[in-house]
């Protein structure tokens, strides 16, 4: 009974469920692997992979006799492979944002005295990083809105950066243009144009 019980209703679902998550994980582990690659590499990557499993495929159906213990086993192996890629892919990271944050433009501002160094920001319209000192003794931080009167719109507002710390603003996407800032502590000293192109 427990036989007939297995073959008849367990195994049915249990192979598929496997089958599903053996590819789940497989695929997961290649997506990390091309992204982890350049966009050429990746495209050599891919048809690479496709034509080992062709030929592996091929190989296995051509074959008069193949046991079920060399088919685990290569499966096995390829799952290990996979996996071990994927995870050494996925420690490294997708290669586009760190191609992103290299080719990033970045302003250096500073406050000192309630005053920013500068009263003028040159800013990419695809995102600029402002790295801001605070060489004050007081909180300050940078805020980015359509016009001096226009401060219910907030376009960016960075954290507040405490005396003598530093903070990196990740300043999205901007329309060109020109726009105001200030520093929310001290709005009325610490004030700025912000020209986007």
């Amino acid at each position: 009974m427990n036989t007939e019980l297995r073959e008849r209703a367990i195994l049915p679902v249990v192979i598929p469920l496997a089958a599903i998550l053996f590819t789940e994980v497989i695929v997961f582990s290649f997506s990390r692997v091309l992204l982890a690659t350049g966009h050429m590499v990746a495209v050599g990557v891919a048809l690479g992979q496709a034509l080992v499993i062709l030929v592996g495929a091929t190989a296995l159906a051509s074959a008069r006799r193949v046991s079920t213990a060399a088919i685990a086993t290569a499966l096995a192996l390829f799952a290990i492979v996979s996996i071990g890629a994927g995870v050494a892919a996925y420690q490294r990271g997708p290669v586009y944002s760190k191609e992103e944050a290299a080719n990033t433009p970045k302003v250096t501002v500073s406050a000192k005295n309630v005053a920013f160094d500068t009263k003028t920001l040159k800013l990419s319209a695809n995102g600029t990083d402002i790295a801001f000192s605070n060489q004050d003794n007081q909180p300050h931080n940078i805020a980015i809105f359509p016009s001096a009167t226009a401060l219910q719109t907030v376009l960016f507002r960075g954290d507040i950066t405490q005396p003598g710390t530093t903070s990196t603003y990740k300043v999205g996407k901007l329309k060109p243009g020109t726009y105001y800032f200030h520093c929310d502590v001290h709005p009325q000293q610490m004030t700025g144009t912000v020209t986007v192109s």
